[in-house]
């Protein structure tokens, strides 16, 4: 970030940035779910056989660790799907979903937010771990980022505290200094996965990878998903359809976070897409070289198909 280039989103936008999980979004989830149980249970069916004939309670699969032990695969549902998967047995305990929930104040962009995008998601892939036998922990700032709250959903009756939490996150309160990746020093013990939901703003490639790493260790699983407003994802799409807010809106720019409004300039529009493609790609880079995966999300996209492409790599 250049010395003095930083410019605060406006508070107005702040201010409509605030979560809202009503009832549209819950049945969407109920949905969702029940579409990832009737999945489950194809899978379940042959891994509970196994487990009993070891004497254990099965609890379902999940996909395979680099480094574990094979003697744990579930050889006949690889020769089926064509891919690893491990039992989940009691007495091997509940593996692990931690998400960091970036609330640095750049998440306040989009209509709907960056925020409520990222808020979403994380209550889907929660749900998706829970529904896998798993357990999910989200870290988020709290208090005006002077704190940072965790929030455990175990259990579908952990959906009201879950929702309250994520409710609760104010961009207002959230000091422009502050970055997403103060969350990455939050420790998560013996995580099966851990996924990062943020724009990357503020954020380096080798650095946030390396630390997403060490939480993970060495067997665990990470991801990070780059959520985008529209606008901020291709705006040469609204300039080039006419868009009829395409003289009012702006986005930040990667480099110096200044909130840069759209002046119909070309030049300027394709620079800003130039570099917002190298910074995936050094995400990218970064997290391949840890054995991480990337995926982008778009504000406006529906929250299931960035949640069912990810699914498969949950606990």
């Amino acid at each position: 970030m250049k010395p003095g280039a930083e410019k605060l989103v406006p508070e107005s936008v702040l201010a409509a940035a605030r979560v809202h999980l009503g009832r549209d979004f819950l049945a969407r989830l109920e949905r969702h779910v029940a579409r990832l149980r009737l999945l489950g249970s194809r899978l379940d069916s042959i891994g509970a056989f196994q487990a009993r004939r070891k004497g254990l309670e099965f609890l379902g699969h999940r996909p395979y660790q680099a480094g574990e032990d094979a003697r744990d695969l579930d050889w006949s549902l690889l020769a089926r799907l064509d891919q690893p998967f491990v039992r989940v047995l009691r007495g091997q305990g509940r593996p692990l979903l931690w998400m960091a929930l970036d609330g640095s104040r750049s998440m306040g962009v989009g209509r709907p937010s960056k925020l409520q995008a990222a808020a979403e998601l994380a209550t889907a892939l929660g749900f998706a771990a829970v529904s896998g036998g798993g357990v999910a922990q989200l870290v988020a700032p709290q208090n005006g980022a002077r704190s940072i709250t965790r929030t455990t959903l175990g259990a579908p009756r952990d959906l009201g505290p879950w929702t309250q939490a994520l409710e609760s996150l104010d961009l207002a309160r959230t000091p422009p200094s502050w970055s997403s990746v103060q969350l990455l020093e939050a420790p998560a013990a013996s995580a099966a996965q851990v996924v990062f939901l943020s724009d990357l703003m503020d954020a380096d490639p080798d650095a946030t990878a390396l630390a997403l790493r060490r939480i993970a260790g060495r067997s665990g699983e990470v991801c990070v998903v780059q959520i985008l407003a529209r606008e901020e994802w291709d705006p040469r799409s609204l300039s080039s359809a006419g868009h009829a807010a395409a003289s009012a809106w702006s986005w930040l720019d990667l480099e110096t976070r200044e909130v840069c409004a759209h002046d119909g300039s070309p030049s300027r529009l394709e620079a800003y897409v130039r570099l917002l493609a190298r910074h995936r790609a050094a995400f990218e880079a970064a997290l391949a070289r840890v054995g991480g995966r990337f995926f982008s999300h778009s504000s406006d996209s529906d929250f299931e198909r960035t949640a069912c492409r990810m699914t498969s790599s949950l606990p």
